[in-house]
């Protein structure tokens, strides 16, 4: 078991959720407050062909030890980096255990770390064995919502439920459960009160190349609700800075 010492936050969450997006935005914005560079580091499911930015797993295997050695990773004027891990089905093999523990401790020395974990990746539990904070994201919908039920007895439950918080994004869709009647179903599973965040098509995202896309839009509704989740991450990263 990890002694969750190091800055590093966890966002996962149903496929299709807008976890990526609330990775890197808070990101972007927590990298802003700080003056820190921070860097979002995917975790994503198998995939069946290389996609942008991939990583074969041999080239991972080679790519982790440099990491530990000397980790300087490309930053945008934002202060936000990413680190793309990648597996294909063909060949399962990836970077050990011992060697992902052993470059989230490293790399979080240098950078505050926002790990982009896909609910169906190999390093899952791993990855979040190190956060001090995890964010679930889903959408307010029962196949969604009804996913909180097992979760809460996997990989989140060993961090405590105090340091889990359920993200449900688009919270105010047209024919999407309340966020009152979520409220009451987290809570009859020991999760705290849900973060609602709402629709908004033009947040800044990754496009299909892996360039950053900006829109300056400071008093975007979704921005605005960000705020609770980054204050969240200043609980926790802050505690860290001051141990």
């Amino acid at each position: 078991m990890n002694d969750n010492s190091g800055r590093i936050i966890g966002i996962t969450g149903t496929q299709g959720a807008g976890k990526s997006s609330l990775a890197l935005n808070l990101a972007l914005a927590w990298a802003g407050l700080q003056g820190r560079a921070a860097l979002v580091v995917e975790f994503p499911s198998l995939k069946r062909r290389r996609g942008a930015g991939a990583v074969d797993p041999a080239a991972m295997l080679r790519l982790w030890p440099a990491i530990v050695g000397r980790p300087q990773i490309a930053v945008s004027p934002y202060g936000v980096g990413v680190l793309r891990m990648g597996r294909t089905v063909r060949s399962r093999t990836g970077p050990p255990d011992a060697a992902v523990s052993s470059a989230l401790a490293r790399l979080s020395e240098t950078y505050d770390l926002f790990l982009d974990i896909d609910e169906r990746s190999p390093h899952r539990e791993l990855a979040l064995s190190h956060c001090r904070l995890a964010f679930w994201v889903g959408l307010p919908r029962r196949s969604h919502l009804g996913r909180v039920e097992w979760t809460s007895e996997g990989a989140l439950a060993g961090l405590g439920k105090d340091r889990v918080e359920a993200v449900v994004n688009r919270a105010w869709e047209r024919g999407a459960r309340s966020i009152e009647d979520i409220a009451r179903s987290l809570t009859l599973l020991g999760w705290r009160q849900p973060i609602p965040l709402p629709y908004d098509a033009s947040v800044p995202r990754w496009d299909s190349a892996g360039r950053l896309l900006i829109e300056e839009r400071p008093w975007s509704p979704w921005i605005g609700a960000l705020r609770r989740p980054l204050s969240r991450v200043a609980d926790v990263l802050g505690a860290s800075a001051a141990a």
